[in-house]
């Protein structure tokens, strides 16, 4: 995270913008400000939000994110409109077109070649029309709301390196890091896609949204992740990255669920990376089926999936014992 980044959040006023959805941020307790909580209607001022880092968490419901995750769920506002948003408060002050120059800056610095959604990309808006349907109906047929969908800017390409694929922007701190191309047919190879100036491994797709929680599910991609949007973080692959490792600390991550893919590629991985954050954090491994795949399983099985995780076990590879069967509860991760 930036420097710069940092100060905009400090400086912005969660107070004014929370008041445009009808939410009375009141001073609680040094830098702790408490609301009536609109995510489970509960009326007893239960919503903390720091007036400093602008993490908030609810004492009642357990909801919990950062201030871009917060404007995007009560203002209903894009990723890039929340991050303008951000931006355009602290300008108030200190001037946008300096603000955006520094930016620029922050942005040569931490990426070798500035990455950009493709010149075909067309974000998927409402109505329908003929040229989105088919990436509409295939984002429903695999359980994905139209506001999910319009919350993480997603949309496609019909023409170009990127043709028939839905595309998912990953976005870290209000700069476009890369993005997944997803084949909308099951003829089409490679399934997935990325721009290739780009490093997924410094990045951590949905880290913001789950910024503040204690656990988060570490699953291997963007469309895992959306399955369960506010707990996961997907590292897109089977590789956790000492980047990827240094993420999740500064994000405030205490207890990772790793749940990729049951496969001879995902169970080796995770055993690796349950050695590289041993003595950071705890990491348990989500009991999934044999062979089962996150993405395809639904959100009551993904839950209970999390709701028994255990311990890793073995050498080279997770391996099934009678104790993976009792499951120990997360509060925070299986709501």
């Amino acid at each position: 995270m930036s420097r710069m980044w940092e100060q905009a959040v400090e400086d912005f006023d969660i107070t004014a913008a929370a008041a445009r959805a009808g939410i009375s941020f009141d001073d609680y307790y040094e830098e702790e400000l408490r609301a009536d909580c609109p995510f489970c209607d509960d009326t007893r001022a239960r919503l903390g939000m720091n007036s400093r880092t602008k993490l908030f968490h609810c004492f009642n419901c357990d909801a919990a994110g950062n201030v871009l995750g917060f404007l995007m769920r009560v203002l209903g506002m894009t990723y890039e409109a929340a991050t303008e948003m951000i931006l355009a408060g602290r300008s108030r002050r200190r001037g946008l077109t300096e603000l955006r120059a520094r930016v620029e800056v922050h942005r040569t610095v931490n990426t070798a070649r500035a990455i950009e959604l493709p010149t075909e990309f067309e974000p998927l808006v409402l109505p329908e029309t003929a040229r989105s349907h088919r990436f509409w109906r295939y984002l429903r047929r695999r359980g994905y709301s139209d506001d999910l969908i319009r919350q993480y800017g997603i949309g496609f390409a019909r023409a170009g390196r990127f043709a028939w694929r839905v595309i998912i922007p990953v976005v870290l701190y209000g700069q476009l890091m890369t993005f997944i191309a997803r084949a909308v047919s099951q003829e089409q190879r490679p399934k997935y896609r990325s721009p290739p100036d780009a490093n997924n491994s410094r990045v951590l797709f949905n880290l913001e949204r789950v910024a503040g929680r204690e656990t988060v599910v570490l699953v291997e991609g963007a469309f895992d992740a959306l399955r369960i949007p506010d707990q996961a973080v997907a590292t897109l692959g089977t590789h956790l990255s000492q980047a990827q490792r240094t993420l999740l600390l500064r994000a405030g991550v205490r207890r990772v669920v790793i749940c990729w893919d049951e496969d001879d590629t995902g169970l080796p991985q995770a055993y690796a990376a349950a050695r590289a954050l041993r003595g950071r954090m705890e990491v348990l491994q989500a009991a999934l089926p044999e062979g089962a795949d996150p993405g395809q399983l639904s959100v009551a099985e993904l839950q209970e999936a999390i709701r028994a995780a255990r311990p890793p076990v073995g050498r080279g590879a997770f391996r099934r014992t009678a104790a993976m069967a009792q499951p120990r509860k997360i509060t925070q991760a299986t709501e």
